[in-house]
């Protein structure tokens, strides 16, 4: 399969609010200020990934300061509000942004040391960082996260009005903005922290590397494993995007770089534009769930929990498989039905031939593994190595016209940065809400309410957990959910019994479930637009081709084993099992096996799934006797079919 090589695979979406955000035409004098901070960001985050990175305050300073220097003059205030005096309007927001960041720079020590006797002047300076920053998480975001900080904020100080459970003491509004602004647990705290010590490393290592051509190189194997198959170019989507997922960390980005590709060939195969939107919206969506990157989010979890990078891995990785396994079944099930078939031999390029030629865009891939998996380095030099061979293949290898030039890495760095404002500010935020958990002591309310509601029954604790989580991730980036709710839920979950890494799975497998969940099915409307289908069909379809995404974290609760917890062949029985329990799964959603499955097999292949989420032996054995049953029903119907 030969792609078209003038289509553009570097991936420079924004997380979250990508459809309708507003950004200026950036051209002459302007470009060149905003090329050069680009590059001055990227090269200090490379820098002190192998030198150390500074104190956490003015490491995380510096960071803000590269990216307010440009967020206000890339984002406009509104679409009809771009130059003039808006403009200018906005230079003023960054020149007050770089001075408050500088005064915390160079009166850190003191800062903290005086921390509780504050000047008023350093009270107005908290009052205009936190607006600065829930502006700009509007411009680059879009309106939903920043309401959120802002009910969260309302809340922190107006606790003594409040009703019920939810009421406290009330936090001083002097006191709260020195808090969040001064020190490492508001606006600088856990989230930007890891935002500038691993994450925004990877965002350049995936941008660079896609840009380089491996994005189009993983889509080719893709195609040259899974192409011929039973409705290929679908299987296409969800292996190249679980692959292209892990790393961009981004499921619109994931969708918009190769959704261009596998959603217009799924067309031109014969699945209906919604169907096709859909595949790759749920496949793009699970790329934060697949190791080794997973978008970032493992080392955020790893940081909370205290535990090592390998350790979230081991954890992610079956889950994250059945995730791709349901999607896969479903594709072939769905093609089956609508008599399908894979993309002709000639289309296909053989994967020898693909790997002959382009085996060295795979060598960064493989440093970065190798390091982070069996040196067990820090996610930050791991990566620095990584771009080290990404830099060093790509500007001497491979065809002229390819290789990274200067030019092109500039625009890698820029299209990093781009991605950065909004993550930024959406650190920001997430810091600021913790703090207001924490401080009000909300998490402990709602723990021992969630826990009278279920009155001690463990799936009603799960599903209200779920809920929460699928609510919380409506229009916000999944990490800043993930982050949420891992402080708001996660000790619920623990309180009844559940194990700490299947609790943090939990949580992330509902926090990123909200891209495909209606009404803010992000991912889906991004991918609907690139099908030219109707959005909310798109997104339902979506959701259904997704209902893994809502069965397996229940089953991470049940079966520990499946996070790798308990010995090797309980593991892999607990695996083998789920594979068939997501088999059946989405034979009940699409209604064929052998044949098509009447209403009854349908329920029964559900019911028989249900049952092998729990790994008791009597459940186990009824969800196989089911499968066994349904099977003989479809083969004597397959031979009735076949003999007229």
């Amino acid at each position: 399969m030969e792609l078209e090589k003038e289509k553009s695979f570097i991936p420079i979406q924004e997380e979250v609010g990508e459809v309708g955000i507003v950004k200026r035409e950036i051209k002459g004098a302007i470009k060149v200020y905003i090329s050069t901070i680009s590059v001055g960001l990227g090269f200090f985050e490379i820098y002190t990934a192998y030198f150390g990175i500074l104190d956490p305050l003015i490491q995380a300073c510096v960071f803000a300061s590269f990216l307010l220097s440009i967020g206000f003059i890339i984002y406009p205030f509104s679409k009809n509000r771009v130059w003039g005096k808006w403009f200018i309007f906005d230079i003023t927001l960054t020149m007050i942004a770089l001075s408050i960041l500088l005064y915390i720079i160079i009166f850190q020590d003191s800062l903290l040391l005086n921390f509780g006797y504050f000047t008023l002047s350093q009270v107005y300076i908290g009052y205009v960082l936190v607006f600065l920053f829930l502006e700009l998480g509007r411009r680059s975001m879009g309106p939903a996260l920043p309401i959120i900080t802002c009910l969260f904020l309302f809340y922190g100080l107006a606790g003594r009005i409040m009703p019920g459970i939810f009421k406290h003491g009330g936090i001083n509004i002097k006191y709260l903005s020195n808090f969040l602004s001064t020190t490492t647990s508001g606006i600088w705290g856990f989230p930007i922290a890891v935002t500038v010590k691993y994450i925004y490393l990877f965002i350049i290592f995936g941008i660079v590397s896609v840009a380089s051509g491996c994005g189009e190189a993983l889509i080719k194997v893709a195609s040259s494993a899974v192409g011929k198959s039973v409705g290929g170019p679908a299987k296409i989507a969800v292996v190249a995007s679980g692959f292209f997922g892990s790393i961009s960390g981004s499921a619109v980005a994931n969708v918009v770089g190769t959704g261009s590709f596998t959603i217009p060939m799924m067309k031109k195969l014969g699945f209906k534009a919604s169907f096709a939107g859909a595949v790759e919206a749920v496949a793009s969506t699970g790329g934060v769930i697949m190791p080794p990157v997973m978008g970032g989010v493992a080392f955020i979890m790893a940081e909370m929990m205290d535990v090592s990078y390998f350790d979230v891995v081991k954890a992610a990785i079956i889950p994250a498989i059945l995730y791709y396994v349901s999607i896969f079944f479903q594709v072939h099930f769905r093609a089956k039905k609508i008599g399908l078939k894979g993309l002709d031999p000639s289309e296909v390029t053989n994967l020898f031939d693909i790997l002959k030629k382009d085996w060295y865009l795979f060598l960064p891939l493989v440093v970065l593994i190798y390091f982070m998996i069996f040196r067990r380095a820090s996610p930050a030099l791991s990566c620095f190595w990584a771009l080290i061979a990404t830099f060093i293949l790509f500007m001497t290898r491979g065809e002229k016209e390819k290789r990274l030039t200067f030019r092109k890495l500039i625009d890698c760095f820029e299209s990093a940065a781009n991605v950065a404002i909004g993550l930024l500010a959406a650190s920001a935020m997430a810091g600021m809400i913790s703090c207001i958990i924490v401080l009000t002591g909300i998490a402990f309310r709602l723990s021992s309410v969630i826990l009278d509601i279920a009155q001690g029954r463990i799936i009603i604790v799960l599903i209200l957990t779920a809920i929460t989580s699928i609510i919380l991730g409506m229009g916000v980036t999944a990490t800043v959910t993930y982050i949420i709710c891992a402080i708001l839920t996660v000790p619920i979950l623990v309180q009844i019994g559940v194990l700490p890494m299947a609790a943090n799975m939990f949580i992330l497998y509902f926090a990123i479930i909200s891209y495909i969940t209606p009404p803010v099915a992000l991912a889906a409307y991004a991918a609907a637009g690139l099908a030219n289908a109707n959005m909310f069909e798109t997104g339902w379809t979506a959701f259904k081709l997704g209902i893994a995404g809502f069965i397996v974290p229940f089953m991470l609760i049940f079966s520990p084993t499946l996070i790798m917890v308990g010995h090797p062949l309980r593991i892999i029985i607990s695996f083998v099992s789920a594979c068939i329990g997501i088999l059946m799964l989405a034979l009940s959603i699409e209604g064929f096996f052998l044949t098509r499955l009447n209403l009854i097999e349908r329920i029964l292949f559900f019911i028989g799934a249900l049952c092998l989420i729990d790994e008791r032996y009597i459940t186990s054995v009824i969800g196989f006797t089911i499968l066994l049953l349904v099977y003989l029903e479809q083969r004597v119907a397959f031979h009735k079919i076949g003999n007229t």
